[in-house]
């Protein structure tokens, strides 16, 4: 996380909380370079959201929160949703989290006068440490080809079976086409408010490179594209202009 991110939190740090309107994200985004770039197309393709880690299972709730929006924003971009990797052409692997607390301190110096506001003595100056802990939430999204095993020659099958329609025997997960890489640092974070956010900052880098670590600022507009869920109760923390 680059020191100017964190300087920009702390000097504009909302301290009402649920008073959000523009949050702050760093985006970086990756994509295959050269003619195999055009592999990593969203429109007239069919994708499937796939938990990133062996750790969460695509039945737990929390994933199907999340890859629900991640599909919902592929589709608005023209990748429509898969019903299973034999029918997908693109994997889109979702990985989220929360990072351990760290500690950033701000020194300053406040004028002090010992004989009160008016005195005339000269003032001194006394040194002051402001302690803040952050904490990272960040979404990561990978999109990988999917590979699809042919049948045999003529469809022929096991045991003197008659062929049959199956055009695919199997299908699994191949080169890394592009990726994407979304955090905010604020304190107090609650990942299930703040992903629909990091989903908004990334949805316009879906196959796009972005040359480098991007500071987006997404309004509450911009929530427009990100599926709505229920029982989002709070907002991540504000960022001013």
């Amino acid at each position: 996380m680059r020191i100017f991110f964190v300087i920009a939190l702390l000097t504009s740090l909302c301290l009402v909380g649920g008073c959000a309107r523009k949050v702050r994200v760093e985006v970086n985004a990756f994509v295959e370079s050269g003619e195999m770039r055009q592999a990593g197309r969203l429109a007239g393709q069919r994708c499937l959201v796939l938990p990133a880690g062996q750790d969460v299972s695509p039945d737990d709730l929390q994933f199907r929160e999340f890859s629900a929006r991640v599909g919902a924003s592929l589709a608005h971009r023209g990748c429509a949703p898969a019903q299973g990797l034999e029918d997908a052409d693109l994997a889109i692997l979702l990985a989220y989290g929360i990072s351990e607390p760290y500690i950033v301190e701000e020194r300053s110096h406040v004028a002090y006068r010992p004989w009160g506001r008016w005195s005339r003595h000269m003032a001194e100056y006394l040194p002051v440490t402001t302690t803040y802990i952050f904490n990272i939430g960040r979404m990561r999204l990978e999109a990988r080809l999917v590979e699809k095993a042919a049948a045999p020659p003529g469809g022929a099958q096991k045991d003197g079976a008659s062929p049959g329609p199956k055009a695919e025997e199997g299908a699994k997960l191949g080169r890394q086409v592009w990726k994407i890489d979304a955090a905010h640092a604020g304190q107090g974070i609650d990942l299930r408010a703040l992903f629909p956010w990091l989903l908004a900052a990334a949805g316009n880098y879906f196959g796009v490179d972005s040359g480098q670590t991007v500071l987006v600022r997404v309004h509450e507009e911009d929530l427009a594209s990100v599926p709505p869920a229920k029982h989002i109760a709070s907002t991540p923390g504000t960022d001013a202009l």
